[in-house]
């Protein structure tokens, strides 16, 4: 059956089509005479197999609808479709157009997808129970290697005004597992410093229940009492100016 398709009224911002069975098509380039369609779910592969030969058929408006959308000469030419299936192209030309074909290249890319995804799970998890142990056994096997003692008393004498806070056990905590999953990184797993920082803090932001804004608190005192609290308070302004050019960089 010819794919018969209009461009959607918002097409300059979405480079979206609505199919006669309104479907979507959303179109990511036109170059070279190549259409670049993505897969989406609201396909099944073989629905989305006959969309892709439709737009082959003498009778589809699909060449004419993509060349005017792209506001291309009469000179311009179609050459065919790229179909992107989360990550993985295949060219179809009017030669090389078939239901079924493009139905196993679907299935095939999706299989691969959620076979990766599923490994990648795995690993992740993996990864996140290792992280988890080595807390425990910081937190056992670690205390705080504060400056000198004065930096000890001071740090005892901040954790009790801050306990006084809503949430205040929370923020002592969360440094607390920072300084002593950084000093256990560092000494046996012999991490460098700079790395283990990185750890520590996506470690105490995904194992705790503690925000950037308490890990901030704690960090205030960490500079002035612990034994890396110097390198840690260039670490921490080197991650505040990433990530406020991160934020800028969004508008």
């Amino acid at each position: 059956m010819a794919t018969i398709v209009k461009a959607d009224e918002e097409f300059a911002k979405y480079r979206m089509f609505k199919t006669q069975d309104k479907h979507d098509i959303f179109v990511t380039d036109f170059d070279d005479g190549v259409a670049r369609i993505d897969f989406t779910d609201d396909y099944t592969p073989e629905s989305m197999a006959r969309i892709i030969v439709g737009c082959f058929d003498k009778n589809s408006n699909f060449k004419e609808a993509i060349l005017n959308a792209y506001n291309c000469s009469d000179e311009d030419y179609f050459r065919g479709i790229e179909l992107n299936v989360l990550g993985k192209q295949l060219l179809v030309t009017e030669k090389t157009a078939s239901i079924s074909a493009i139905s196993i290249f679907i299935r095939d890319s999706i299989e691969e997808f959620m076979e990766t995804l599923q490994k990648e799970m795995i690993k992740e998890l993996e990864r996140r129970q290792k992280v988890c142990k080595d807390i425990e056994e910081a937190l056992q096997t670690q205390t705080i290697q504060f400056i000198e003692k004065q930096s000890e008393r001071e740090w005892m004498a901040w954790s009790r005004y801050v306990f006084q806070e809503r949430e205040g056990e929370l923020i002592v905590f969360a440094g607390e597992t920072f300084a002593r999953y950084v000093q256990f990184l560092i000494e046996k797993r012999g991490v460098p410093e700079w790395s283990a920082f990185d750890k520590g803090y996506e470690a105490v932001m995904n194992h705790t229940h503690a925000n950037g804004a308490m890990l901030q608190r704690a960090f205030d005192m960490l500079i002035k009492c612990w034994k890396h609290g110097g390198r840690l308070s260039m670490w921490n302004d080197d991650r505040a100016k990433k990530e406020l050019d991160a934020l800028l960089n969004e508008f």
